[in-house]
């Protein structure tokens, strides 16, 4: 599809009010005309993704010709506490949007996570085996497959955590280190969780640029150099010349994967988009955060 005939699209972002919708409304392409949709925050529309007939008014009232679905029930002790909602958050509603995109003719981006895999290995690439070890990955998994079934020309961008400023009261891994070092406060962190930290705002313009060129089937988009959480706290603290930062390293808990990297050399081969290593990550989540003021 040409650029021109991407501008002259309406496309539907779920989860609008969430850290990477919120972004994604930010830096929407020129003449894209982009309407966000969130449950109980203030957006364009209100919807409950997990009631069908809603989804359906919504996407009926917006007619998009493309839908962005970043809804999601994500926090994991969250998700382990009340598995039911999860599923029903993460698997019927994408299943319901996923539906109802097909229904009219939309293009479906659906943003899934690294927990679906268990964390054994890292290095995850598109072709390796889902194993998760939480309610939140399980979810997430079957909302994949839900995805692919009612909408097999849809696009899964499976990616990891992602740092940046605070949005709204979307308070990233980024800000909350930051904010406890700069209050003094002794920082515990999991020295054994890996993941393939993204600046929000990377991840926001590869979507976009995805939505250009509209591919199928499952793409990891994260950044190109992992690192655990205590890495990339004292590579963040350094960069902003914060010394003196206490931190206590501790194993991660029960329920949670280890190595969730992603080989991303598919998602570089497709997309302009520099997906950063560490030392670039970090620069932008910096100049990102430097944008607040």
């Amino acid at each position: 599809m040409s650029l021109s005939m991407l501008r002259a699209m309406r496309a539907l972002v779920t989860g609008a009010s969430g850290f990477l919708g919120i972004t994604l409304l930010e830096r929407v392409p020129d003449g894209i005309e982009a309407i966000g949709a969130s449950y109980q925050r203030n957006s364009d529309h209100q919807c409950d993704i997990t009631d069908p007939d809603a989804v359906d008014s919504l996407v009926d009232e917006v007619k998009p010709q493309m839908i962005i679905h970043c809804a999601a029930m994500s926090l994991i002790g969250a998700c382990t506490r009340n598995p039911e909602q999860a599923f029903a958050v993460n698997t019927d509603g994408a299943n319901f949007v996923a539906q109802a995109a097909n229904r009219i003719g939309a293009y479906l981006i659906a943003l899934s996570t690294d927990n679906v895999f268990d964390g054994s290995k890292g290095n995850y690439n598109e072709q390796d085996e889902t194993n998760p070890i939480n309610a939140y990955g399980r979810s997430k998994v079957a909302g994949e497959e839900a995805v692919r079934s009612a909408h097999p020309d849809a696009l899964i961008v499976r990616t990891s955590m992602m740092a940046g400023r605070d949005r709204a009261d979307r308070f990233p891994f980024s800000s909350y280190v930051i904010d406890r070092a700069t209050n003094g406060e002794t920082l515990d962190l999991f020295v054994d969780e890996i993941r393939s930290f993204v600046p929000v705002t990377t991840m926001a313009d590869a979507i976009w640029e995805l939505a250009e060129t509209q591919p199928s089937g499952t793409l990891h988009v994260a950044a190109s150099e992992a690192a655990s959480r205590v890495r990339f706290a004292k590579s963040l603290f350094d960069a902003m010349g914060m010394v003196d930062v206490n931190i206590i390293e501790s194993p991660s808990p029960p329920g949670r994967a280890n190595d969730l990297s992603l080989d991303v050399t598919q998602a570089q081969a497709v997309l302009r988009t520099a997906l950063p290593d560490l030392e670039a990550t970090i620069t932008e989540v910096i100049a990102d955060r430097g944008q607040a003021s």
